[in-house]
C-alpha cells in the first residue's frame, strides 16, 4: 500500500523509481496500490500512469480493500518511444466507469475478444489487400473500443497508427512494423482482459 502524499517523496514518485527498477530489479513488478484522500479523475489517471497496480480512497472500505487486493496482480506496463509509461489494461478506472458492474465489464471484455478479435483479422486483410478506406474504419472503431475499456496502451498505438493512416499518399508497407506493434499491443490486452475475467 503506497500513501499518495509523503514528505519528503510523494508515493507516484516513488512508485516512479519502483517501476524504473531503483529498488531493484525483483522488486520492479510488485503489486503497489495507491491510498488517496483525492477521487477526482483527473488525479486517478495521475496515480495509475505513475505505475501504481491500483488505488484505494482514504477512509479505507474492508470490502473494498478486500476485492482490490484480489484483484491486484503484477502491474503489467509499457514504455513508448518516448519512455512514457501506460497501462496495459486500467482495469479500476473501468470499472469505476461502469459503477463496479463486474459482471456488465466482464460481458465487454468478452464482446471485445470475440467480436474485436475478428475485426483485427479485418484490419490484417485490408492491410494486404491495399483498402485504405476500409481499414481506416476497423482501426478507428478498434480504437473507440480500447479507450472505453481502458486499454489504454493500445488506443495510444492505434491512434498514431491512425494519424500515419490519413496522411497523404501513404505507403502500408513503410507502416508494416508500426502494425505489427499495434498487433502485438492488441494481444498483450486480451491476454490482460483474460487475466481478469479468470478472476470474477
Amino acid at each position: 500500500l503506497m500513501d499518495v502524499h509523503m514528505p519528503e517523496m510523494d508515493g507516484m514518485t516513488a512508485t516512479r523509481k519502483i517501476r524504473n527498477g531503483e529498488a531493484g530489479k525483483n522488486n520492479q513488478k510488485i503489486p503497489i496500490i495507491a491510498l488517496t484522500a483525492y477521487a477526482m479523475s483527473e488525479d486517478k489517471k495521475q496515480i495509475m500512469d505513475s505505475g501504481m497496480s491500483n488505488f484505494l480512497t482514504k477512509p479505507v472500505n474492508f470490502d473494498r480493500l478486500k476485492g482490490v487486493l484480489e484483484k491486484t496482480e503484477s502491474v503489467q506496463i509499457e514504455e513508448d518511444r518516448d519512455g512514457n509509461r501506460h497501462l496495459i489494461l486500467d482495469y479500476a478506472t473501468s470499472l469505476e466507469y461502469f459503477n463496479n458492474d463486474k459482471k456488465l465489464l466482464k460481458d465487454l471484455y468478452l464482446k471485445f475478444i470475440d467480436g474485436e478479435g475478428e475485426r483485427m483479422a479485418k484490419i490484417n486483410y485490408n492491410w494486404s489487400t491495399n483498402k485504405l478506406e476500409e481499414l481506416m474504419f476497423s482501426v478507428h472503431k478498434l480504437k473507440g473500443a480500447a479507450s472505453m475499456l481502458g486499454a489504454n496502451n493500445l488506443y495510444l498505438r492505434l491512434s498514431s497508427l491512425e494519424k500515419k493512416l490519413s496522411e497523404s499518399n501513404v505507403d502500408l508497407q513503410l507502416l508494416s512494423e508500426e502494425r505489427d506493434k499495434m498487433e502485438q499491443c492488441f494481444n498483450r490486452t486480451v491476454e490482460e482482459m483474460n487475466k481478469v475475467i479468470e478472476s470474477f
